[in-house]
C-alpha cells in the first residue's frame, strides 16, 4: 500500500483490511474443534485471554508494519512483550534479588493497529 493508496482509502476500508488480515492469518482456533476468538478493536495481542508469546508477537508486528506500510519508529516492542518468559524450574531456590521480576505487558490492541495504519506511522509510544 503506497501513500496514494492510503489517501484514497477511507478509515473504514483500513479497519476492514487490518481486521481481515489479522483474522485470516492469526485468528485460528486454539484447538481444532474450538471456535475462533471474536475480534474487536479492543482485542489485545499482548494481554488478556489469548496473548501471543514474544516470538509470535514479533512476527505479527513485522508483517503488519510491512503489509500496511506503517513507519515503526517509536514502536517499543518491549512495552508490549517485556522480557523473556523462559520457564526456570528451580528459580524459587535463587535468592530473591536474583529472581526475575514480572513486568506487566501493556495491551497492544487491534484498534491501535487500525489507527496507526490509517496514520501511516506508529501512534502509541
Amino acid at each position: 500500500m503506497d501513500t496514494s493508496d492510503r489517501s484514497a482509502m477511507t478509515g473504514a476500508d483500513t479497519e476492514k483490511q487490518v481486521m481481515a488480515w489479522y483474522h485470516e492469518n492469526y485468528n485460528g482456533p486454539i484447538f481444532p474443534l474450538f471456535k475462533r476468538q471474536v475480534l474487536t478493536r479492543e482485542t489485545s495481542l499482548s494481554t488478556g485471554s489469548y496473548p501471543w508469546v514474544w516470538e509470535d508477537g514479533e512476527e505479527i508486528m513485522d508483517e503488519y508494519f510491512a503489509r500496511f506500510q506503517v513507519d515503526k519508529r517509536g514502536f517499543d516492542f518491549n512495552k508490549y512483550w517485556p522480557g523473556d518468559d523462559t520457564f526456570r524450574p528451580f528459580e524459587f531456590l535463587l535468592p530473591k534479588h536474583k529472581r526475575r521480576v514480572w513486568i506487566e505487558p501493556q495491551p497492544l490492541t487491534l484498534g491501535m493497529l487500525v489507527e496507526s495504519a490509517k496514520a501511516g506511522y506508529w501512534l502509541y509510544d
